[in-house]
């Protein structure tokens, strides 16, 4: 979602200017809470920027910080590459959410805890932040690992569309007739990667719902169906009477192991979509979901 701009500047040659511009920024950010019920917290550690707490009595840790920018501060700071930076964080777990942005500062959300003092700074469990994302060579490690226990599974290589989810599939009712569109990734790719990056797809993108990949029994009802007319298009165009169960169950593995290619595919993907692209998606956010349900699957589907 884009941010939300108001057109509102908060006085500060007082302090009863900032508490009165912080009270109107949150009236409009929290128009469930009664005005007359809000108060106000004045922080002083700032060394350029003014800070102010708003929040509602029973729960103080529910905070909005109302910051205004120090006088010409612009001048040497990019506000707008302070916003982008602080949604990249918070998308990888390490910042807090932005709600607004003002004229003259920015509202976002208070995380309840300490401000490390120069003792706390030197703590190892302080200073070992713990990342949400593995590190490069992590992710080096786990695609040569998975790569060559891939390879060793004899899956077809066919002509693959790479990125079949629902959005790439058209369905005519009219004529009963399913097609194809986006052939972007398309090329010459294992069989069994295409089966499992399309039953990855059901979870969707926003939002991403891994709990709808599909169960057990409808993949393999799937699969038995795919093979009976790829044994169809494959032959001389005589559908077989049964595909063997041992078939079916035999690709069913290697699908399944083959998704947690496409989870480890598109995770990268979207580390790199986060850097460069300009869509309104939360690419680093998508990233950590297909990168976790990659080490979350990883042992259950490997040992199919």
């Amino acid at each position: 979602m884009p941010l939300q701009t108001l057109d509102i500047t908060v006085a500060d040659s007082s302090l009863e200017d900032l508490k009165k511009g912080s009270l109107e920024i949150v009236k409009h950010l929290k128009k469930n809470w009664n005005p007359n019920d809000i108060k106000v917290k004045v922080f002083t550690e700032g060394a350029t920027n003014q800070l102010i707490g708003c929040f509602m009595t029973p729960n103080p840790d529910d905070m909005v910080l109302i910051r205004v920018y120090g006088r010409k501060t612009d001048l040497f700071v990019d506000r707008k590459a302070e916003v982008r930076n602080m949604e990249l964080m918070n998308a990888a777990g390490l910042g807090t959410p932005v709600y607004s942005s003002f004229n003259n500062g920015l509202a976002y959300k208070y995380i309840p805890g300490v401000i490390v003092n120069k003792t706390m700074v030197c703590k190892p469990e302080i200073y070992r932040i713990l990342s949400e994302l593995p590190s490069k060579q992590e992710l080096e490690t786990e695609v040569t690992y998975l790569e060559n226990h891939l390879v060793q599974l004899g899956s077809q290589i066919v002509f693959c569309h790479n990125d079949l989810l629902g959005n790439n599939i058209v369905y005519n009712e009219e004529k009963e007739k399913v097609t194809f569109i986006d052939f972007e990734y398309s090329d010459n790719n294992f069989q069994a990667f295409d089966i499992g990056n399309h039953f990855c797809e059901f979870a969707g993108l926003e939002p991403y719902q891994p709990e709808l990949y599909p169960c057990k029994e409808f993949q393999k009802e799937w699969i038995k169906v795919y093979l009976e007319e790829w044994h169809y298009l494959k032959g001389c165009h005589c559908h077989i009477t049964e595909v063997p169960p041992e078939d079916v169950n035999s690709l069913y593995v290697q699908v399944n192991k083959f998704a947690l290619a496409a989870h480890l595919l598109w995770g990268m993907w979207s580390l790199v979509q986060a850097s460069h692209s300009a869509l309104d998606f939360d690419y680093l956010g998508y990233a950590k979901c297909r990168i976790g349900e990659y080490y979350k699957k990883k042992e259950k589907f490997l040992a199919l």
